[in-house]
């Protein structure tokens, strides 16, 4: 429950619409704890059980005009308060989404690395709309509901007083805490059975997102039936874990429907052995109902309440996930100019296994080194160590002879720029997914840096020039485009550091011929990091860094390592 109500500091930015929704609550639970018990004792029976002279047809106008004006205002505030709580619930699931994504923005990549894209998706979507149904009503029914409960009990009190043969229906309430034992067992029992659920949402989101990623391959390799078989056993495990919470949830009402129609029998059988006055019965089975419906609503929100603690265990496991890549609590003035960059025994470990080991590595100011060796060798991760995106396992690296970690981590990628093997663009025009590399940037910087690229002749074409969107992942340009897309966007960064993994991989000969020459003249000034799958990429390096299971094993020009390192002999003769 305190993890749950933790989540009330959201409430702060509606604060006020959340008080108007509160008022609203207290005048509805008013008008029907204490307005309709109020007629059928006071009003009714005054009129039926007079023994005075009739009423006149004005005076019997006016006193049935209060019903429907008791009625009118429980409906008003009723409505206002579902608006108002309404407002302030869709606002807290804006803040708790929009601080999840930005945590998950500010996560290392391991985290990423450990965590499905769906099972993210699925937290940031299906669990915090959970949570925000349960805080709403929450907020609503536990402020509402107990405010009608104590009405209504004052109304039972106050005619308990006016006929002292009902007293014993005040006992008659005490019954109602009977009622919690099974609604404590049947939370217990919701809580796991949403964790459940949760999670197999999760998974079918996971499979949904991954199908949809991978449609070409997935038509390629006639895999639709298998996918249709797995992901209808997935909807199969969903609706059993819902069906399993529905059984949980749906067992609270009849058992407070049956212990409350129990009582009021109990009170019926009392009442005509009593010779209590029929008014006075219905008044108090007025008050019964207006006690009871309350208090089914209020157990109601508690099994709600425990069907969501699974999805508040996963949503608070991001937000108070630490970022295991902190900044400096005095960080060093972001490098300036041209950079050396250093590997002091610098070790590395994604889980257990090392990926790289005693890493000692120097590359000087304005040199272009390329990384050669067999997959999985660790050439990628010698490159993501140096902007910070995985943290060193031992050892330092240093920039200009500054350890990064004194740098912010904002500093110092602000000083890279990179190329992946395998670019992403967002769904927007090609202009804003090259500006994205420098966002002040000018249209004539945009268009120079398309140039040097070899992208402007292509995207001058386009119908719609640079305001054509690229489509989701890129997908309306083809591989070659959209690589020259991210080179150009790695140009107008202009960085003193420049990474390029395999960044002319999609390209054909014309084009990586093109990019080559364009490379001789923009790499100047540069210290370059060329992550070089094939061999005709490592031509401007000025020395090559042969890497082999985790190791750096020889540094040198092509020349020296041809004859002296077999391993890089090997991988050259293979290729050509």
């Amino acid at each position: 429950m305190r993890k749950f109500f933790a989540f009330r500091r959201y409430l702060r930015r509606c604060k006020g619409f959340f008080a108007l929704g509160l008022l609203a609550g207290f005048f509805a639970a008013l008008a029907s704890g204490a307005g309709v018990p109020y007629f059928i004792k006071i009003v009714f029976a005054e009129v039926f059980e007079s023994t005075d002279s009739q009423y006149s047809a004005m005076a019997i106008f006016l006193i049935a005009a209060q019903l429907p004006g008791v009625f009118l205002i429980r409906g008003a505030s009723g409505y206002l308060n579902q608006y108002w709580m309404n407002y302030c619930g869709l606002r807290v699931l804006e803040g708790i989404r929009g601080d999840l994504f930005s945590k998950i923005q500010h996560l290392p990549l391991a985290y990423h690395d450990e965590n499905k894209s769906g099972d993210l998706l699925s937290r940031i979507l299906s669990d915090t709309t959970l949570l925000q149904f349960t805080l709403q009503e929450s907020a609503n029914d536990l402020f509402r509901q107990p405010m009608q409960v104590v009405f209504a009990f004052a109304t039972l009190v106050f005619l308990s007083l006016q006929e002292k043969d009902a007293a014993i229906i005040v006992l008659i309430c005490a019954g109602g805490p009977l009622a919690m034992i099974p609604v404590f067992f049947i939370g217990r029992r919701l809580k796991i059975r949403g964790l459940e659920m949760q999670e197999a949402q999760a998974d079918m989101t996971q499979c949904l997102n991954e199908n949809l990623e991978g449609a070409t391959e997935i038509r390629t390799f006639n895999l639709q039936d298998q996918q249709i078989s797995f992901f209808q056993a997935l909807l199969g495990k969903l609706f059993r874990s819902q069906m399993k919470v529905v059984k949980y949830e749906r067992l609270t009402q009849p058992l407070i429907e049956f212990l409350s129609s129990a009582l009021v029998a109990f009170s019926f059988v009392y009442c005509y052995l009593e010779g209590v006055p029929f008014s006075t019965f219905m008044a108090l089975g007025g008050v019964l109902y207006m006690t009871y419906d309350p208090l089914k609503r209020i157990f109601r929100v508690y099994g709600n309440i425990q069907k969501c603690q699974g999805a508040i265990n996963r949503i608070n496991d991001i937000l108070h996930k630490m970022d295991s890549i902190q900044d400096p609590e005095n960080p060093r003035p972001a490098p300036q100019g041209k950079s050396s960059i250093r590997f002091e025994n610098v070790s590395f470990a994604y889980t257990e296994a090392p990926v790289l080991q005693e890493i000692e590595a120097e590359i000087p100011a304005g040199q272009v080194v390329a990384l050669v060796g067999p997959s999985g060798a660790g050439k990628s991760t010698f490159a993501k160590l140096i902007p910070r995106l995985y943290e060193v396992t031992s050892g330092s690296i240093r920039i200009n002879g500054t350890d990064i970690r004194n740098f912010l981590k904002w500093d110092l990628r602000d000083h890279i720029a990179i190329v992946s093997q395998h670019p992403v663009l967002f769904n927007d025009t090609l202009y804003n997914n090259i500006r994205l590399g420098r966002e002040n940037a000018s249209a004539e910087d945009v268009y120079r840096a398309a140039q040097n690229a070899f992208a402007h002749s292509f995207i001058s074409e386009l119908e719609k020039g640079y305001q054509t969107l690229a489509g989701e992942r890129g997908d309306r340009l083809s591989g070659g485009q959209k690589q020259r897309i991210a080179i150009a966007r790695a140009f107008l960064r202009n960085s003193p550091i420049l990474i390029l993994d395999e960044a002319t991989s999609a390209l054909d000969a014309q084009s990586e011929e093109e990019i080559q020459r364009a490379l001789n003249s923009l790499v100047v000034g540069k210290t370059v990091i060329i992550i070089a799958h094939r061999f005709s990429t490592i031509r401007l390096a000025d020395r090559i860094f042969v890497f082999e299971k985790g190791k750096l094993t020889a540094k040198g020009t092509h020349d020296e390592l041809y004859t002296h390192s077999p391993l890089y002999a090997e991988l050259y003769d293979k290729q050509l």
